[in-house]
Formats: C-alpha cells, sequence, structure tokens
C-alpha cells in the first residue's frame, strides 16, 4: 500500500517523544559552540531566512547562540504603536492565518477546523466570556521575530499553563491531528481591558519549539517538574499597557487572541504578513 510522504511524517510523529525532543532542540539552540561555528550557522541562517537584523538589537559581540538570535529584541522605533486606541494590537509579526466570531457555544473555525474554547481553555467559566466575541490567530515561522506583545491595556486576571504534546504547526499537523490547538501545549493569559473588555492571548507551543515563557511571570513551559495549572494575582495584578512585552517562544509558533467583544472591522486579509504593533482591528462604534 502506497503512503504519501505527508501520512508517513504523520506515523512517524505519533510515536516519537516530541515534548522530549523540544527540550533537546532548545537546549541546542543554547549550546555556545566555538564562535566561527555559530556565526557560520547563523549567518547561514539570517541569509535563507531573510532576517533582517537592522531592525534588532544585537549585543557586542553579535549573537552567540541561536536562542539569543530567536529572542532577540528589536528596536521600539521599527514597531511604532497604531495611535489609536480603538485599535486592538497585532501582538506579533507573523501572518494572519484566520480570523471572525466566536459563537453563543464558545465555538471558532480556524481554517475550516472547529474549536471549542472551553477546551483550549481548559476551563467552562473562563470560555464563557467570549461568547459571542472575536478570534484572531497568527502564525510565526522561525525567521520571526519572537516575543509577542500585549493587544491592549489593562490587568492581568489569570494566567493558565496547559500541559500537552508539541505537534508541528503546519499543513500536517492540521490534516492529520484535528484539534491541533487544543492538543498543544499552551499558556492562556487573560486581561481585563476598558476598551476590549476580556482579552485573551493564548501562547501555542509547537514541536521544536524548547519553550514558551513569561515576561511579567516566571513561567516557563517544558521544563522538568512544570505541572501547569491556573494562577491568579489576588494581592497585586501585573498591568500590562498596549505593546507591552508579554511572553516569548523559543522557536516560532502561534499566537490566538480573543476579544469579548463582537464588533470589530479588521483590518487584514486571511494570509496577510503582521507586524506587532499594527491595528489588527478596529472597535466599531
Amino acid at each position: 500500500m502506497h503512503l504519501s510522504a505527508s501520512r508517513l511524517t504523520a506515523s512517524l510523529l505519533r510515536v516519537l517523544p516530541r515534548n522530549r525532543l523540544s527540550r533537546i532542540m532548545g537546549a541546542m539552540a543554547s549550546i555556545h559552540a566555538p564562535s566561527t561555528v555559530v556565526r557560520g550557522a547563523m549567518a547561514a541562517f539570517v541569509r535563507t531566512q531573510s532576517i533582517d537584523l537592522e531592525e534588532a538589537v544585537v549585543p557586542e559581540g553579535g549573537f552567540t547562540t541561536f536562542n539569543a538570535l530567536f529572542t532577540r529584541q528589536i528596536r521600539p522605533e521599527t514597531r511604532p504603536l497604531c495611535e489609536d486606541h480603538n485599535a486592538l494590537l497585532c501582538p506579533a509579526d507573523g501572518r494572519l492565518d484566520d480570523f471572525g466570531p466566536i459563537d453563543d457555544r464558545s465555538h471558532f473555525v480556524v481554517k475550516g477546523t472547529a474549536y471549542d474554547l472551553r477546551e483550549l481553555l481548559g476551563s467552562v467559566e473562563q470560555a464563557s466570556r467570549f461568547r459571542g466575541g472575536s478570534f484572531a490567530t497568527i502564525y510565526l515561522a522561525p525567521r520571526d521575530y519572537h516575543r509577542v506583545h500585549a493587544s491592549a491595556s489593562g490587568e492581568v486576571t489569570r494566567v493558565h499553563h496547559l500541559p500537552g504534546t508539541l505537534l508541528p504547526v503546519n499543513s500536517i499537523g492540521f490534516k492529520y491531528f484535528p484539534g491541533l490547538f487544543a492538543r498543544n501545549e499552551r499558556v492562556a493569559v487573560l486581561q481585563q481591558t476598558a476598551v476590549f473588555g476580556e482579552v485573551c492571548t493564548i501562547l501555542v507551543g509547537a514541536m521544536g519549539v524548547g519553550n514558551i515563557a513569561l515576561s511579567f511571570d516566571e513561567l516557563v513551559t517544558n521544563v522538568r517538574g512544570a505541572k501547569g495549572g491556573a494562577r491568579t494575582y489576588p494581592l497585586q495584578r501585573p498591568h500590562l499597557a498596549r505593546g507591552d512585552e508579554l511572553g516569548l517562544f523559543r522557536l516560532g509558533s502561534t499566537v490566538l487572541v480573543f476579544t469579548s467583544l463582537p464588533a470589530l472591522a479588521w483590518e487584514y486579509k486571511v494570509g496577510d504578513p503582521v507586524r506587532m504593533g499594527t491595528a489588527l482591528a478596529r472597535r466599531i462604534g
């Protein structure tokens, strides 16, 4: 029986220790190899991926590991924030893979696949806050800027780390592993905002992503002893202003943004490249 290459790859993915391999890949990306080796490999990667280092904050002496390159900071002036405070900011550089409404059952559709936000958030009560709202999903390629920023200003009310597997977020993953986003390890950050109501930013892991880290909390995923779970901030909630750094990926993956506000005018089309700080959508009325 003839099997396609994609089906063979999917069969292999089912038996591989994906989380362990991702940790190993993350560790390898942090190795300080001889500078000539690292510089040569990174120069080739930068060239083949068309990475613009002119916009990056490059440390004196250059980047010494691939992780330092992947998690590079960029100069603020290269990502000016949209000045319209009725604009929901794009949280990351990447490609807009889908956007649209969330129905009154907390369901939404990405690339033709229906998702239940209750499964994605791991909470019926939290998902109910977004019924009738809106969502967008942004894919970050390995070449992209890997830091994620707040789409709106507001206090962080809850962080939920949901451990899971680490399947690739690509055509093979979507075809052979239904409900991919709800299977993969992820971190959901919920904010209460004045302009957009409840806003939830979900950082979804993928195979090859060493870990996800938050910028306002010590949480790091896919490390030994990480058990997942929700945390709240009863005493002093972190406040993220629009455009503030929220977290980062070590290698690329996907960011999903949800808002309880239904009336949005979207500024991009599906498949468009997007940049952090631009207007992803605008509030209507």
